[in-house]
């Protein structure tokens, strides 16, 4: 599992109003859903759709309340740190 690198004492979030900081084990799930999502997508297509695979990580920790962009960085560091081809199809329509 690829460990994207964060500070020791956590994220830092903006919310509209306020920073406020998370525990970093707040993000384990997604961290590892990353790393699974971009396998998974190499595996299957051999390239990693960057916009369709964050959009989709999105939706699933939508509890944690991360900006898009934050995640298509992970995917895109994750896909670059493992060598794989990206593209950044910006017209993502996933179905509920």
């Amino acid at each position: 599992m690829l460990r994207l690198p964060f500070s020791e004492k956590g994220y830092k979030i903006w919310s509209r109003k306020k920073e406020v900081e998370m525990s970093s084990a707040s993000y384990d799930g997604l961290h590892s859903d990353v790393g699974a999502a971009v396998e998974e997508a190499i595996t299957s297509s051999r390239i990693v759709n960057v916009a369709a695979i964050a959009e989709m990580l999105r939706r699933r920790h939508a509890h944690l309340n991360v900006a898009l962009e934050d995640i298509e960085l992970l995917v895109l560091r994750c896909a670059d740190h493992r060598r794989f081809p990206v593209e950044f199809d910006g017209s993502v329509a996933l179905a509920d």
